[in-house]
């Protein structure tokens, strides 16, 4: 039973400390010229869920791996679900899946099409398309080009 309880403790420990690398905001100077990673997107995407008052400090919240397929959800995209655990019932519900231009930082709430913006949004996703070298489109470009 100790040996349980020790072990529980290091892999609680150890999922503590990975947080801290999702908290950090996304440094854009480190974003390369093909385009963000996937621990760049979802640093991005933390950014819109602070915004949008998401406290994702709540360890019911968490963000889902990209979805994979062949190819892709989205191309261009990485692909997210916001998912909640409830702490009570054993249920996880998905509140929204979301998506992040790799090439320009566009965020996308896919199950309503609505294209993110703010202030400090779009002050990240000039310095991504300077890395990159791909502007962001007009809204109706990237409307269609997201599938919309």
């Amino acid at each position: 039973m100790r040996i349980v309880n020790r072990l529980a403790t290091l892999i609680a420990a150890g999922l503590l400390s990975c947080g801290p690398a999702f908290a950090r905001p996304l440094d854009v100077d480190k974003v390369r010229p093909t385009g963000l990673t996937v621990n760049q997107a979802k640093r991005l995407l933390m950014v819109v869920l602070k915004h949008e008052r998401v406290d994702m400090s709540d360890s019911a919240w968490w963000i889902d791996e990209p979805f994979r397929g062949r190819d892709g959800l989205y191309p261009g995209y990485r692909s997210f679900a916001l998912v909640y655990s409830h702490p009570k019932n054993a249920m996880s519900f998905t509140h929204g899946h979301c998506a992040v231009n790799v090439l320009t930082g566009d965020v996308w709430v896919a199950n309503s099409c609505k294209r993110i913006s703010f202030p400090a949004l779009t002050k990240l996703q000039h310095g991504i398309s300077l890395r990159t070298g791909k502007k962001r489109p007009s809204a109706r470009v990237a409307r269609d080009d997201f599938g919309c």
